[in-house]
C-alpha cells in the first residue's frame, strides 16, 4: 500500500499547472494548421476558438501553479481545500458548472438532419400526423410526442427543443453521480461527474430521443439498485415503469435495458428470496413471480402505446419501420469499421501525415477501447469476487448489473462505430470506472491529516496511474477538439450571425451558411402559402448520405411526400422514388428545393455507392427548373401545367 502525505503533493500540481501553461503556448495557429490540421489550413472561427483556448489553458496553468505554491508554504491551505470538497455547498457549485457547461452552447449551429428529423417530426405530430403511417421513422414515438407538447406550450423553436435536450443531459449528469455514490466515496463520485459531464457535453445530441431514453434507463437502475438493497416490491415496480418509458424513446435500449434487468432481477430472486423452497422448481418459479411483477410493470406503459399504433397504423408499416429496416438495411448503409487502437504508422514515416497529428488520431481513438478494458478488468473482478460465493453483496450485484448493461449498449458502437454512438455505452463504463478507482485509490482524512492511499504493487499503482490519465486526457481533448469552436467563438464576431428567421431566432450561423439558409427559407415562404407543400430533396438521389430535414421546419412548409428522411437505402431504391414521384403529383408540388450540402461526403458503406436508380431525378428535370441559388439551396419551379411519372 502506498501511502502519499499532502505535503509531497504541491511539487506534482505544479507541475501539472507547468504542463497546462506549455500545451497553451504550444498550440499556436499556425502550430495547429502546420502539425495537425490536414490541410493547414484553419478557419477564422477555429483560430479565433484556439486562442480563446489558449488563453482559457494558460490561465488556468498559472492558477493551479499559485495553488500548487500556496499549498506548499502553507499547507493547511490544501488541507481546508480538499475538505471543502465533501461540503454540500461545494457540490452544488460544481453541479451549477456543469449544467453551465452544458447550457454553454445552445445557441450556435445546426443539424440539419438528425435534429431536423426529431423536431420537424414533433411538428408533424403537432398537426395530426401519426408516425409510421403519415412519415417513416424507424424511431419509437416518445420523443415526437414530448417535443410536439413543448411546442405546443411554448411555440416550434430550435432554442426550446435545445434547452429541454441541455436539461435531459444535466440529469444524466445527476443520475449518473447518484449511482455511482452509491458504491463509492463522494470524492470519487466526483471523478464519475466530470467525466459524465464532459461526456454529454462532448456532443449534445440536441433533440434525440438516444438522452432521454438514457435517462429513463439509469432511474430504472436506481430504483432496481434500491430494490437489491432493501427488497422493496413497490421500487421493483417503479423500475419497471421507467423502463416502460424508456422503450418509447428507443425501443432498442428499451429492450436492452429490460434483458439486462430481468437477467439481474431473476438472478437475485433465485440467489436472495427463495431460500425457503427446498428445490430448484420452487425457486425458480418464486423467481419468475418477482420477475414478474417487473414485467408487468412495463406492459402498463407500453401496451397502450403498442395498441394505439396498431389501430391506426398497418402492421406491416410498424414491422418494417421499427424492426426489419434497422436490423438488416441500416447496418449496410451506415456502418463503420471499428478503428484499430494503433493507426498505421506508415502514414507518418511517409509523411503523409505529421507525427503530431498521428499522435492526435490516437488519442481521439482512446473512447473506443474505454469501455471495453474497463468490462474486460470488472468481469474478471466478478468472477474473482462471487467464487465460492452462495450470496451476493449489493455492491457486487451493482457491477453486475451495469456490466451487463454497458455490454450490451456496446451494440450501438458495434454496428456504426463512431464516437457518438459510443454514448450509451460510456455511462456504465464511467460508473464502473468509478468503482474500480475506489479500489485502488483511498482518500482519507478529510482535513488536517489528509491522506491519499494508492493499493496494490508498484508496477500495478503505476500502470493504473497512467491508464487513469490517459483516459482523463482522451476526454478532455476529445471534448475540447468537438465543442471549442462551438461555443468559445463569440456571438459579437463577423464570423457567427444570428438567423433571422422565426422558429430558430436566437440561433447563430456562420455569416455565408445564415445568409444562404435565411435567404432559401424567406423566398419558400414568399412564393408558397402556409398550407402549400414542397419537397426538399439532395441534387442526386441515386446516392445519398443526408438530406436537410430542418428546412421544413424553419420554413414552415410541409413535405409533400412521407418520406422527409431521405435515408439510404430506402429513398435510392426504385419502389420509394416511384411513391415520392406520385405523392408530388397528388399534391400538385409547384416548389422544390434540392440541398447539396452533403454531396461530397462518402462512407465506407453501402451509402457511398450508387443505387443506379435515378427516377426520381428525371422526374424533377422533367418538370421542374432551376429559378434560384442560395449557397448549396437550389429552387426548382414547375414548368409543366400536368404531371406525370415516367
Amino acid at each position: 500500500m502506498c501511502q502519499t502525505d499532502y505535503k509531497k503533493l504541491p511539487f506534482a500540481i505544479g507541475l501539472i499547472g507547468f504542463l497546462f501553461i506549455f500545451l497553451g503556448v504550444l498550440f499556436s495557429p499556425s502550430f495547429v494548421a502546420n502539425h495537425i490540421s490536414s490541410d493547414g489550413i484553419l478557419e477564422d472561427s477555429t483560430v479565433q476558438a484556439l486562442q480563446s483556448l489558449r488563453l482559457a489553458t494558460i490561465s488556468l496553468g498559472f492558477l493551479i501553479m499559485l495553488f500548487g505554491f500556496l499549498s506548499a508554504r502553507w499547507p493547511i491551505i490544501f488541507s481546508r481545500a480538499t475538505k471543502l470538497m465533501s461540503n454540500r455547498i461545494t457540490l452544488l457549485i460544481l453541479f451549477g458548472m456543469s449544467f453551465a457547461y452544458l447550457f454553454s452552447g445552445i445557441t450556435y449551429g445546426l443539424n440539419v438532419y438528425d435534429e431536423g428529423s426529431s423536431v420537424y417530426g414533433a411538428t408533424r405530430v403537432l398537426d395530426g400526423d401519426i408516425p409510421y403511417r403519415d412519415f417513416w421513422t424507424i424511431y419509437a414515438p416518445g420523443q415526437f410526442y414530448v417535443l410536439a407538447l413543448l411546442f405546443k406550450f411554448f411555440g416550434p423553436s430550435i432554442i426550446v427543443e435545445r434547452v429541454f435536450s441541455s436539461i435531459v443531459l444535466f440529469l444524466i449528469v445527476v443520475c449518473t453521480y447518484a449511482l455511482t455514490k452509491r458504491v463509492v466515496s463522494q470524492n470519487l463520485a466526483l471523478i464519475s461527474l466530470f467525466l459524465v459531464t464532459i461526456w454529454v457535453g462532448m456532443f449534445r445530441f440536441y433533440a434525440s430521443p438516444m438522452p432521454p431514453a438514457i435517462l429513463f434507463a439509469l432511474l430504472s437502475c436506481i430504483y432496481l439498485t434500491r430494490y437489491i438493497s432493501k427488497k422493496r416490491k413497490w421500487e421493483l415496480m417503479i423500475a419497471g415503469l421507467l423502463t416502460g418509458v424508456t422503450t418509447l424513446f428507443r425501443h432498442d435500449i428499451g429492450f436492452y435495458t429490460f434483458l439486462t434487468e430481468t437477467a439481474v432481477i431473476v438472478l437475485f430472486a433465485y440467489t436472495n428470496l427463495s431460500t425457503s423452497e427446498a428445490n430448484w422448481r420452487g425457486k425458480f418459479w418464486k423467481s419468475l413471480k418477482t420477475w414478474g411483477i417487473y414485467l408487468l410493470s412495463i406492459v402498463i406503459i407500453t401496451l397502450p402505446v403498442v395498441l394505439f399504433f396498431i389501430y391506426t397504423v398497418s402492421i406491416h408499416d410498424l414491422i418494417s419501420q421499427l424492426i426489419l429496416f434497422p436490423t438488416t438495411t441500416f447496418p449496410q448503409y451506415r456502418s463503420l469499421p471499428y478503428p484499430t487502437p494503433i493507426p498505421n504508422p506508415m502514414f507518418v514515416i511517409n509523411g503523409e501525415e505529421t507525427i503530431f497529428h498521428y499522435v492526435f488520431t490516437i488519442v481521439g481513438r482512446i473512447p473506443f477501447y474505454f469501455p471495453l478494458i474497463v468490462f474486460a478488468i470488472m468481469t474478471f473482478w466478478v468472477a474473482f469476487s462471487v467464487r465460492n460465493k452462495r450470496s451476493l453483496s449489493e455492491k457486487e450485484w451493482f457491477v453486475i448489473l451495469f456490466l451487463l448493461l454497458g455490454v450490451a449498449f456496446f451494440n450501438q458502437a458495434r454496428v456504426r462505430s463512431d464516437v457518438p454512438h459510443l454514448f450509451p455505452t460510456i455511462i456504465p463504463a464511467i460508473i464502473l470506472f468509478s468503482l474500480l478507482l475506489s479500489t485502488f485509490v483511498q482518500i482519507e482524512g478529510i482535513g488536517t491529516g489528509f491522506r491519499i492511499r494508492i493499493k496494490g504493487r508498484r508496477s500495478l499503482r503505476i500502470l493504473f496511474i497512467i491508464f487513469i490519465l490517459i483516459v482523463l486526457l482522451s476526454f478532455t481533448f476529445n471534448s475540447l477538439k468537438l465543442t471549442a469552436p462551438t461555443f468559445l467563438t463569440s456571438s459579437s464576431t463577423a464570423d457567427f450571425v444570428p438567423l433571422e428567421i422565426e422558429r430558430a431566432e436566437g440561433i447563430y450561423l456562420p455569416l455565408d451558411r445564415a445568409k444562404h439558409l435565411q435567404q432559401a427559407v424567406m423566398f419558400i415562404q414568399e412564393y408558397v402559402p402556409e398550407d402549400g407543400r414542397i419537397f426538399v430533396g439532395n441534387s442526386k438521389h441515386d446516392r445519398i448520405f443526408v438530406n436537410d430535414i430542418m428546412f421544413h421546419f424553419l420554413a414552415e412548409r410541409h413535405s409533400a411526400t412521407k418520406y422527409h428522411e431521405l435515408h439510404p437505402g430506402l429513398a435510392t431504391t426504385r419502389s420509394i422514388q416511384k411513391e415520392i414521384i406520385n405523392e408530388l403529383i397528388d399534391y400538385g408540388v409547384n416548389y422544390i428545393i434540392l440541398w447539396n450540402g452533403a454531396e461530397n461526403v462518402r462512407e465506407p458503406n453501402k451509402s457511398g455507392e450508387s443505387s443506379g436508380v435515378t427516377d426520381l431525378d428525371e422526374f424533377i428535370r422533367g418538370n421542374y427548373k432551376a429559378i434560384k441559388s442560395f449557397g448549396p439551396y437550389t429552387i426548382y419551379s414547375r414548368v409543366t401545367h400536368s404531371m406525370e411519372a415516367k
